[in-house]
């Protein structure tokens, strides 16, 4: 029987919301894709946390965990708090449907959105893993991607290519085994990632009607000027993301330009603001 390949961190990537043209009647604001990383010494820490989310909310631990189901429950937050002990590091791309000005991604029978939504965080990933597991660890480092199960033909050879092209990988490991879709049922870990999808994808909408602080001048000026309007509040449901923040991949303590990639890209520097206001007690 051949020996499983000692992967050395594994990424779990889920989304909520739907692909559908958002000029569709019932078609979601937004959808968000979430990709988790753990260190493999960390994920049965994590699935344990995934366990005690279930048991805050009476789920049976063989039933599958999901944020829609989750957000109604009365005993939510306290659900929520559990993610205070994850060991993960998370990359949230919420993608703003009604400003994409590109008509093949926005027809999902192109698939042009999902397949991007899929493969590009990568370079994000590989970035951290840089500058966070010691150089001579590096000969060693073994990445498999779990995704969650999708029904359309071909679509998995499609995601492994686009890999392959776009980010230059040579597999040390078989695709087969390095690039997985899994049944999100039977992996707590996607799951998890089903949670922080949903997480992010309900903070993005609570913004929706909201005027954002006009973080376009300081990235213009290269520096936080903290223009007049700008007072460090809360902005949106604060609670969603005082939470989402503490998972999201940072660099010197930010995470806008890492853990938090909002698209179009037309559109990103307009959440900046997640770095410098307040999110409450």
């Amino acid at each position: 029987m051949p020996t499983r390949p000692a992967f050395t961190h594994r990424v779990y990537v889920d989304f909520s919301g739907d692909m559908t043209d958002p000029r569709t009647e019932g078609a979601t604001k937004t959808v968000c894709i979430a990709w988790v990383l753990t260190a493999e010494e960390d994920r049965w820490h994590n699935e344990g946390m995934v366990g005690e989310m279930k048991q805050v909310i009476g789920c049976k631990q063989e039933d599958e965990l999901k944020y829609r189901s989750l957000r109604r429950h009365p005993r939510r937050h306290e659900a929520l708090a559990c993610l205070k002990q994850a060991r993960v590091g998370v990359v949230v791309v919420p993608v703003l449907k009604e400003r994409v000005r590109e008509e093949e991604l926005r027809d999902p029978s192109t698939r042009k959105l999902a397949l991007l939504l899929h493969h590009f965080p990568l370079e994000v990933i590989f970035q951290h893993l840089r500058e966070t597991v010691a150089q001579d660890e590096w000969p060693g480092l073994l990445l498999q991607l779990v995704f969650d199960q999708v029904t359309w033909a071909d679509f998995r050879q499609q995601v492994v290519r686009r890999l392959e092209e776009e980010h230059g990988i040579v597999w040390r490991i078989h695709p087969e085994q390095s690039v997985r879709f899994d049944n999100s049922k039977k992996s707590l870990m996607l799951q998890l990632a089903d949670i922080v999808a949903g997480l992010a994808r309900e903070y993005v909408e609570s913004l929706e009607s909201v005027r954002l602080p006009p973080c376009h001048i300081c990235w213009v000026k290269g520096k936080r000027v903290r223009p007049r309007g700008c007072d460090m509040r809360p902005v949106g449901n604060a609670a969603l993301m005082k939470i989402l923040h503490a998972l999201l991949l940072k660099k010197d303590g930010e995470v806008w330009e890492r853990g938090l990639l909002v698209r179009p890209p037309a559109v990103r520097y307009e959440y900046g603001f997640v770095d410098c206001v307040s999110w409450g007690k």
